[in-house]
């Protein structure tokens, strides 16, 4: 039976190496995990990329235009519903579907940062990066999107960790000297990124000297959510379920 179902998978996009090989081992585990005779997946991304992301959809679709596909299904690989997921996406989305006319129907996704597993996962990766006595962050990039913001707040709770921001306050220092105030020997940070890349470079750097500057405090530094082998079983079964409830 040739594939009738399309999946987008999208990601922000990086100039890091790290970054790039990290999302094709992704895609490639995501694969492995999904019934490739019934669907197609492939992916674009949002930045950094020599064509803009309606582009990208238009090319994808017309790769695949000798199949019957009338539903195109967009799933951003995000974890803030900051603006990117508000606006961004959605209008290339809207772009990309003029250009295509009302036969195909492009459908977004929820984002990756929404899946209800996603609370489990980090609280695995604590669990298995944490001494029993750690005290946790969970270090986030931060949004001009106050609800955006509220979502890392509600997670921050269900993992029992303090919240920090990268490019807004709290920041990290600030959340490390209230957490040695309140005299935490052992810190867990966990940089909720999916790969490596120029934030979590720089995250790292700035672990480093607070090591330095208290020395009588353990800090360990987590993996990023994208090398939990967890999440693309995640993806997988969230397009499992997705095709599942899709009119027959």
């Amino acid at each position: 039976m040739n594939p009738t179902s399309l999946y987008i998978l999208v990601n922000h996009g990086s100039s890091q190496a790290n970054a790039l090989r990290g999302f094709d081992k992704l895609i490639e585990q995501v694969k492995e995990q999904l019934d490739t005779h019934e669907l197609f997946l492939e992916s674009a991304t949002l930045e950094f990329s020599e064509f803009p992301l309606s582009q990208q959809i238009e090319q994808i679709v017309q790769r695949r235009s000798q199949y019957l596909l009338n539903r195109v299904n967009i799933l951003p690989l995000f974890l803030s519903s900051g603006v990117h997921i508000s606006h961004d996406i959605p209008s290339e989305i809207s772009k990309a579907g003029i250009k295509l006319g009302k036969h195909i129907a492009l459908e977004l996704l929820p984002h990756l940062g929404s899946f209800p597993g996603i609370s489990s996962l980090l609280g695995h990766i604590f669990c298995e990066n944490s001494a029993n006595d750690s005290r946790r962050i969970l270090m986030v990039h931060g949004s001009r999107l106050e609800s955006a913001n509220n979502d890392s707040v509600a997670l921050a709770g269900q993992l029992q960790s303090s919240l920090a921001f990268w490019s807004i306050e709290p920041s990290l220092e600030n959340i490390v000297h209230q957490l040695v105030a309140n005299r935490a020997t052992s810190i867990s940070i966990l940089p909720y990124f999916l790969f490596d890349g120029e934030i979590t470079i720089a995250v790292q750097q700035k672990v480093e000297k607070l090591a330095l500057y208290y020395q009588n405090v353990q800090f360990k530094l987590t993996p990023t959510l994208g090398k939990a082998r967890e999440l693309s079983s995640l993806i997988a079964q969230a397009i499992k379920t997705n095709e599942q409830n899709l009119p027959k």
